[in-house]
């Protein structure tokens, strides 16, 4: 079960497109900081509430996720 504020990063995640692109601005205004939201990023995708209810949401993040470690991991070559 997510937290109010894991439920905020969730809504966050799913709109920020939507509202001109400024995901940032969204994370300031939800009152999180950079590092804290993505700790709450984590939670969400690891959640196995939300992956059953939205499957396709939680295949995203988890690809969209992988693809910034590999790149992270390439860098460091």
């Amino acid at each position: 079960m997510l937290s109010d504020n894991e439920r905020k990063v969730k809504e966050i995640e799913e709109n920020w497109w939507a509202n001109g692109g400024n995901k940032n601005h969204m994370i300031r205004d939800a009152g999180f900081s950079p590092t804290h939201y993505y700790i709450l990023l984590n939670n969400v995708i690891n959640d196995l509430d939300t992956e059953i209810e939205n499957p396709d949401f939680v295949r995203r993040l988890r690809r969209l996720q992988q693809q910034r470690h590999d790149e992270r991991f390439i860098a460091r070559r």
